[in-house]
């Protein structure tokens, strides 16, 4: 009877070593596969046409939760390795948009790509939209020669405003907003040999 419980204490313990080696390294963590996005590839086209430097245009790569992978300027990044899987690649003008700046446009477009297992993915041509709000004063000529030195407009969006003088000939652009802005001018100066105010919403 005790060569009998011996013999089943073998067979438990090698049966017990057979479940155990089975599944070596056991982890709660899925297993994953890589595959890499050139994104050299990147072609940024813009609504009419032109040609713009986008060597500092700045790349963010989202995997399906909304947490970002990557991220670089275009010039920065080159082939990346990503999960298996659906991501959106946004690339932008800038990362931070100011509230209002001379000459800066902000563009932005994006698209969807698809990673599969140890394959070079391509992204090809991505369209932009200008995402801010651009301002341009003009004077005419007669309303020029009623003006003196001390005339400007101050443009005010939301929370950015710029000065606009009688010799200003730059866009200056101010960031957008989703719930909708005002958009305000105010003239200010001598103008025809008086002093005026005169505000335009």
């Amino acid at each position: 009877m005790r060569t009998t419980n011996c013999l089943f204490a073998t067979i438990a313990s090698v049966a017990l070593k057979g479940c155990i080696d089975s599944h070596p390294g056991t982890s709660t963590k899925p297993s994953t596969t890589t595959g890499k996005l050139d994104v050299t590839s990147v072609e940024v086209t813009f609504p009419d046409g032109s040609d713009h430097n986008t060597s500092d245009y700045y790349v963010e790569i989202v995997d399906e939760q909304n947490v970002i992978d990557a991220s670089g300027t275009l010039s920065e990044m080159s082939d990346t390795t990503l999960d298996e899987g659906t991501y959106t690649l946004t690339v932008s003008s800038m990362k931070d948009v100011p509230a209002a700046a001379w000459e800066s446009p902000y563009y932005v477009g994006s698209t969807n790509i698809d990673i599969q297992k140890d394959a070079l993915t391509q992204v090809g041509s991505i369209a932009v939209e200008l995402r801010n709000i651009g301002v341009k004063v003009e004077f005419t000529d007669k309303f020029r020669e009623l003006m003196g030195n001390d005339c400007q407009v101050v443009v005010t969006v939301g929370l950015g405003s710029l000065t606009y003088t009688a010799s200003e000939s730059r866009i200056g652009y101010f960031r957008a907003s989703n719930s909708g802005l005002v958009l305000t001018a105010e003239f200010s100066g001598t103008f025809d040999g008086k002093y005026i105010t005169e505000q335009r919403i």
